[in-house]
């Protein structure tokens, strides 16, 4: 798989047309670094009913419709809503810097055609990725190496290496 940076933050968090994939933002949002639980909330919630025609009642997801069966399916799916929580300031932030991310995809229709679940979800795994281990989203910084270590630079060293990461100049391979 061949891995580029031609998408920008805003590219994929700042487009309607992508907003059966990505939570979107807008200009009225403020993008700040602080964020109240409820406004978090309602992002995600946003998300899961425009993605998944679903909603949050209480601790539990509820998904109706075609993508009920297809829920039960996808084991990350929780994951992805936790990291969604965890990264909003962190996907805030890099939507204000505009920061390339590194991932596979070639032009936004081949985002936009994305019709299955699980590669909705593969799909926002790549950002989560760029969140956590490229250094162009200054990722070292939010895991502290005292408590994370060398599992972490591990993790983000195959990583750069999978996507072809060279340098912070934005050179890829």
């Amino acid at each position: 798989m061949q891995f580029n940076n031609k998408f920008g933050m805003k590219d994929l968090f700042m487009n309607k047309e992508l907003k059966n994939i990505f939570p979107q933002f807008t200009n009225k949002d403020g993008l700040r670094n602080v964020y109240s639980f409820e406004w978090i909330n309602k992002k995600v919630e946003e998300y899961l009913k425009n993605v998944f025609n679903g909603r949050i009642a209480g601790d539990e997801i509820i998904i109706k419709g075609k993508y009920k069966e297809r829920f039960k399916q996808i084991k990350g799916m929780e994951k992805l809503i936790e990291n969604l929580f965890n990264n909003i300031p962190a996907i805030t932030k890099n939507i204000r810097k505009n920061t390339r991310l590194i991932t596979p995809f070639q032009c936004v229709d081949q985002l936009k055609n994305i019709t299955d679940p699980q590669k909705k979800v593969q799909a926002m795994g790549i950002v989560f990725d760029n969140l956590n281990y490229n250094p162009d989203f200054n990722s070292q910084d939010r895991f502290d190496g005292r408590y994370y270590g060398l599992d972490y630079l591990r993790r983000q060293q195959i990583w750069l290496k999978d996507v072809g990461y060279y340098n912070k100049r934005g050179k890829y391979g």
